[in-house]
């Protein structure tokens, strides 16, 4: 498995370094991604620590938005002109010790000129630079992605000779494999998936007495009224396209009630999240730059938005939260937690819900407004699914996007999802 470095100047990229980060730490797993290598202790020698750095990896990406070429330091000089910018020392360290690098460029940027650049990052210019675009983003890191999982400093191995499986004992390459090891590996998939299901079933339906898209209760002292997502809502009703469609696809069902929030303690420090939707998805908790995770990760013990949402101890300062499970489609949201106050965030939800008439079970999937980027899951294991005859909802965070069911002949279907409504679609 390669190590890979992500470089990036913070004023210019650090949003999408962080974006990046995660989508390349789901693939290679934490410990092999390493970002924010630029945080230099007080005392420490920084020369000495950007070479353990690079000795360490495999792979340097080299994020580069648009000033990442003329950023300036208080002087006026540009930095990449000094001899101890971190950026210039990492990516020139690199490719003095012929370690791969790859240029990201992200924001529309274009990769540099050799006569742009100083003396020991004129080979950057010659490397072959990936663009990762707003709209591509998860298409153009699955790229990044294959061209990665050639970086291992490993010396390739010959691969064996292709044979077919064997039923006696289940013998594969030659090898027997007991059929203990296979029974048990099953066994252990299944309970990781029965884990997983487990903890993803929405919460069963709470006592509902605030009205129906109505901000909760003021806050009570000690506490900063809720908050909301930055995103936009897009509420104008839209045009079905053809394929069979019966419902409207814009929001103007059921609104989603805010649950009863009990009282914060006087005094307390913390974040407490309303959450309308009747299902509950990891949430998690990172700096101001959304870049480093600072809540629980773990399938287990990770942070769930559900409607009896408890207090999220933090202390002071600026976060942005993100939210799983909702198909991509909500953007982090930034909060300010003040000492002695609890911060009430109220996340932008709103619900989808599927009316499935066909007389067999379906797959369907949530494609953005051009029908070019899947958002839903598409892994055979977590795969949106809906039975035949039935209404299958799921939660996600406002905007315009397309419904496409896994039936012959039917289109996808335009739907605009409002914060705090339903939406029906009806198909046939």
């Amino acid at each position: 498995m390669p190590r890979i470095l992500v470089n990036y100047r913070r004023d210019d990229s650090a949003a999408y370094a962080g974006r990046l980060a995660d989508r390349l730490r789901e693939h290679f797993g934490r410990e092999n991604v390493f970002v924010d290598i630029d945080t230099i202790r007080p005392g420490e020698d920084f020369v000495d620590r950007i070479d353990q750095s690079i000795a360490a990896c495999d792979a340097l990406v080299a994020v580069i938005g648009k000033s990442w070429l003329n950023a300036a330091d208080s002087k006026g000089r540009r930095r990449l002109d000094r001899e101890d910018d971190y950026v210039r020392m990492e990516i020139a360290k690199a490719l003095e010790r012929h370690i791969r690098v790859i240029p990201a460029l992200v924001g529309d940027a274009a990769l540099p000129e050799a006569a742009q650049l100083p003396q020991d990052l004129v080979a950057l210019s010659r490397r072959q630079a990936i663009e990762i675009s707003d709209s591509r983003f998860h298409h153009d890191v699955d790229v990044l992605v294959e061209a990665l999982s050639g970086s291992s400093t490993a010396p390739p191995q010959p691969a064996p000779p292709r044979q077919s499986v064997r039923e006696n004992g289940g013998q594969v390459g030659g090898t027997a494999l007991p059929s203990r090891w296979i029974l048990g590996g099953v066994l252990a998939i299944a309970s990781i998936a029965l884990v997983v299901w487990l903890l993803q079933r929405p919460d069963p339906p709470v006592g509902e007495t605030t009205t129906a898209g109505i901000a909760p209760s003021a806050s009570p002292t000690g506490s900063v009224p809720a908050a909301t997502s930055s995103s936009g809502s897009g509420s104008a009703p839209s045009t079905p396209a053809a394929g069979g469609s019966t419902g409207s696809g814009a929001p103007g069902g059921a609104g989603l009630p805010a649950p009863e929030i009990a009282a914060a303690p006087a005094g307390k420090t913390g974040i407490q999240i309303v959450w309308r939707a009747e299902s509950n998805v990891p949430c998690y908790l990172y700096d101001e730059t959304a870049t480093k995770v600072l809540s629980p990760t773990f399938v287990l013990d990770v942070w769930r938005c559900k409607r009896d949402s408890g207090l999220w101890d933090a202390a002071p300062g600026k976060y942005q939260i993100k939210f799983g499970e909702v198909a991509d489609t909500m953007p982090p949201l930034p909060i300010t937690v003040t000492r002695g106050q609890v911060v009430r965030v109220e996340p932008r939800i709103g619900q989808l819900r599927l009316h499935w008439n066909g007389s067999n079970d379906v797959k369907w999937f949530l494609l953005d407004i051009t029908g070019e980027k899947t958002l839903s899951p598409t892994f055979v294991l977590d795969v949106w699914g809906c039975g035949a005859g039935k209404v299958c909802a799921k939660d996600l965070g406002p905007g315009t996007f397309l419904v496409k069911v896994d039936a012959a002949g039917y289109q996808p279907v335009k739907v605009t999802i409002a914060p705090f409504r339903v939406t029906d679609v009806t198909i046939p």
